[in-house]
């Protein structure tokens, strides 16, 4: 967020949340049916969160469908690996949802995901 925000202190950011996230791009550059998106290596490589070095303040709590496909379900694990449990202490699959049953997860207040987020904001 520094290059578009300089002035956000990076203490002021305590908890993020990504749901379904994609982490690295090099494995999206070369989908077939996103190749109109022109990445190329360097932009890829520039843009993956899980190759920039981990933050050194704030926790990022990733989530996912259970039934999403192996690349999202693999990215989510990817970002844990490559930041560590201090920066990523939540890395979970949540059963039952996929990549669109989980955005109505969020809204849902007896879901397991709504609350976690919701306890994230106190």
């Amino acid at each position: 967020w520094q290059r578009f925000a300089p002035d956000l202190h990076a203490h002021w950011i305590q908890h993020a949340v990504s749901l379904s996230g994609l982490y690295e791009l090099e494995s999206v550059r070369i989908t077939p049916f996103l190749a109109d998106l022109r990445l190329t290596e360097a932009d890829a490589l520039r843009a993956s969160p899980a190759w920039m070095p981990a933050p050194s303040h704030g926790e990022l709590h990733t989530y996912v469908g259970a039934l999403e496909s192996e690349a999202f379900l693999h990215h989510n694990q990817l970002m844990q690996q490559a930041w560590g449990p201090q920066r990523v202490p939540v890395c979970e699959a949540l059963p039952g949802l996929n990549h669109f049953t989980i955005v109505d997860a969020l809204t849902q207040p007896d879901h397991r995901l709504h609350q976690a987020v919701r306890a994230l904001l106190v």
